[in-house]
């Protein structure tokens, strides 16, 4: 979803509303329940990130520093993505509201986005390129969804299974923040080492 605002506020939640083409009352804004947990998954990112990455102020940094922001971003939007599919027991509920209103403000446009940001899309790691900030860890949505999404009821992934992605995903940004050499990887390589962080960090909570 597009981001509704530049700075970051934890005591907000900011929803965009959508419009629906297909239906007679198109004219009129709505808002749908996995933009709704979407954004909420944002707070949710946002407060424990703060929380879990001391050595710097990141709130402060992210907004004055656009090159750490767009590093970050990715993360944040899978994330949030994450939270929607768990909350509302569907690996298509974020994919389908993209649909159901053709949010247009997408740069590869809404039906790439809608594919991407799927839980069991056809999108692999290797050779992947798609580099905006929703799409880009399309992958790593696709691998959740087939390994663990599918291998456990959606109630035991709240206590399970988002709070061991959370995790990989703040030692993934930890070590891009240490690391000047991990700065510019590929999709593909920011995808791989997410899908093994995470993958390690599943296996060692069994």
């Amino acid at each position: 979803m597009a981001r509704p605002h530049t700075k970051r506020d934890e005591s907000l939640i900011a929803v965009p509303f959508q419009y629906a083409p297909f239906y007679v009352d198109s004219k009129h804004p709505i808002y749908t329940r996995p933009v709704i947990a979407h954004e909420y998954g944002h707070l949710v990112f946002n407060v424990n990130l703060n929380a879990g990455i001391k050595e710097i102020n990141l709130k402060q940094v992210r907004n004055s520093n656009p090159d750490l922001d767009k590093t970050i971003l990715p993360y944040e939007e899978f994330f949030a993505d994450l939270i929607s599919v768990v909350s509302l027991k569907d690996k298509n509920a974020v994919s389908n509201s993209i649909k159901f209103t053709r949010l247009f403000q997408f740069r590869n446009g809404w039906k790439f986005q809608a594919q991407s940001r799927a839980f069991d899309s056809r999108f692999r790691a290797k050779n992947f390129t798609a580099d905006d900030a929703h799409a880009l860890l399309s992958p790593t949505r696709q691998h959740i969804g087939k390994w663990y999404l599918n291998n456990i009821r959606y109630d035991s992934a709240l206590p399970h299974v988002i709070p061991k992605v959370f995790d990989a995903v703040v030692s993934e940004i930890q070590a891009r923040i240490a690391d000047p050499s991990l700065k510019n990887l590929t999709p593909a390589e920011i995808n791989q080492r997410l899908i093994a962080a995470i993958d390690l960090a599943l296996e060692q909570s069994n």
